[in-house]
């Protein structure tokens, strides 16, 4: 119980980080353009503990999961107190830059976790191409055609570059016809796959064994520079997998369908949790893969995401402003409640989960299947 308690905990604090990130993008980018930040908060409010510093009201509120910023006239407002610092009397180039730079931050995150995650893993040498050792027979590889001795060099649009990203790759097209672009003796081949929607008991999703081709050995001072490139390549693949969820996603809503790939605030503590199980490293990446995800939800043109902000500015240069500052608020209230009514929904469907799992593991598992 108390090794479970850690691991919320431990989930909480990564998952705070995440939104402290952002919204320190936004305090940065609100200083460069001389925007006012009144306060910027770490968690939730109730307050615990604040203290002014340099112009800014810094505050350690109560509940671990988030942050926040707050803008000098975020909203017109004929009682701010000094109007040349306010975020609404700033010229749109500048709000946007402001309303861009959370995503920005996230998107730094990730390239950051990810370079140290490569660095810690691959000092010894950077694995480079994937050969298949072995074929589980009644599988998706056994009826695809694969045969012990193929380099899987692209799965679908994506190239495989190390071997740590092929289970990655095999997992976003679950459920899916997949290409699969192998060398074979020394030709290439494409070998098309259906996998399933979920991995049968005791294998992966595909049915093979595979081991990295060879290790790369950089020098020392290549090192730096060649993790980072490797950050900045998997970031730009999550990146991708992350636009196509979302397209499959609304997909799924203009056809009336209940969409897949979607938890709650309270399914991220349990998947975070589960990861932090297995280490900081497991933690870090599934961190980085989330800030990719909250990067690419936020711009999002639904209010109050980031992206409406944006999208406000460009309906601002056509009606002007004063009309659309009673729509915008308006507009961010009811995107907001929304937003509140889809996480309710979610929590009603994974909180009874909870109670029936019977471990932190079993309600992970739990979730995945009603994906």
């Amino acid at each position: 119980m108390f090794s479970t308690v850690l691991l919320i905990v431990a989930a909480l604090l990564s998952l705070t980080l995440l939104i402290v990130v952002h919204e320190f993008g936004h305090f940065l980018a609100a200083k460069m353009v001389k925007i006012w930040p009144e306060e910027f908060g770490i968690g939730l409010p109730p307050k615990v503990w604040g203290k002014k510093w340099k112009g800014t009201y810094w505050t350690i509120n109560a509940i671990p999961l988030g942050g926040f910023v707050r803008l000098h006239g975020e909203v017109a407002d004929p009682k701010m107190s000094r109007p040349d610092e306010s975020y609404v009397n700033k010229s749109k180039l500048a709000r946007g830059f402001v309303a861009l730079a959370g995503i920005f931050m996230n998107f730094v995150y990730a390239i950051i976790a990810f370079t140290i995650i490569n660095a810690f893993l691959f000092s010894g040498g950077i694995p480079t191409g994937a050969i298949v050792t072995e074929v589980k027979p009644d599988t998706a590889a056994s009826q695809a055609g694969f045969m012990p001795g193929d380099e899987i060099v692209r799965i679908g649009s994506m190239g495989v570059g190390n071997t740590d990203r092929i289970p990655v790759l095999i997992g976003a097209n679950a459920g899916k016809t997949t290409e699969f672009d192998v060398i074979r003796d020394g030709n290439s081949v494409v070998v098309t796959a259906q996998l399933p929607k979920q991995a049968p008991e005791g294998q992966g999703l595909l049915g093979i064994v595979f081991k990295s081709k060879e290790s790369r050995q950089v020098p020392s001072w290549q090192a730096p520079f060649v993790f980072l490139q490797m950050g900045v390549s998997e970031t730009w693949t999550y990146t991708r997998l992350t636009f196509d969820a979302f397209g499959n996603l609304f997909r799924s809503l203009f056809a009336l369908q209940v969409p897949q790939g979607l938890v709650s605030p309270l399914g991220v503590v349990g998947v975070t949790a589960e990861a932090a199980k297995q280490g900081w490293v497991t933690l870090l990446a599934i961190s980085a893969i989330i800030s990719v995800n909250l990067a690419i939800f936020n711009l999002l043109p639904f209010p109050p995401l980031d992206g409406s902000r944006v999208l406000f500015l460009f309906v601002e240069a056509v009606i002007g402003k004063k009309r659309l500052e009673v729509f915008e608020e308006k507009s961010h209230t009811i995107g907001m409640a929304l937003l509140l009514a889809l996480a309710a929904v979610l929590l009603i469907r994974e909180v009874p989960l909870l109670f029936t799992s019977g471990s932190l593991s079993g309600f992970v598992q739990n979730i995945v299947k009603l994906q």
